[in-house]
């Protein structure tokens, strides 16, 4: 005697497929996918930078594979930036080197270079 079946039709163990792929998978924004590639890619870029130059943060933070960085900022942040920062208010934007920029809205881009320093483009 054969296995009893579980779908009806084989129109319905179609459904059911779908209905599951549905609940795995999620539809991407290409354009939006990439440009979040290429602004990771140039975060570790500026973090191998920096970690060459010496900074102590991203010579800790700084590894080879992507994941693994990622992943260390994310500690850092989370526990290590936590404890350092008082929690109730953000770093100032003058401490950042940022000076009193606005913040940038949703899809605009940062105008200052990643390898800006303070002091570098002639402020003190």
């Amino acid at each position: 005697m054969g296995r009893p079946k579980c779908y009806a039709s084989p129109a319905a163990r179609q459904a059911a497929y779908r209905q599951r792929l549905a609940a795995e998978m999620v539809r991407v924004n290409r354009r939006a996918l990439t440009q979040m590639e290429e602004r990771i890619a140039r975060l570790l870029a500026a973090m191998a930078q920096a970690a060459h130059r010496g900074d102590p943060l991203a010579r800790q933070l700084h590894r080879a594979h992507q994941d693994t960085t990622l992943d260390n900022l994310i500690d850092w942040f989370t526990t290590r930036g936590a404890l350092d920062a008082p929690s109730s208010a953000a770093p100032a934007r003058s401490a950042l080197g940022l000076g009193a920029m606005a913040a940038p809205t949703r899809g605009q881009e940062c105008s200052v270079p990643l390898s800006a320093t303070p002091g570098e483009h002639g402020e003190k």
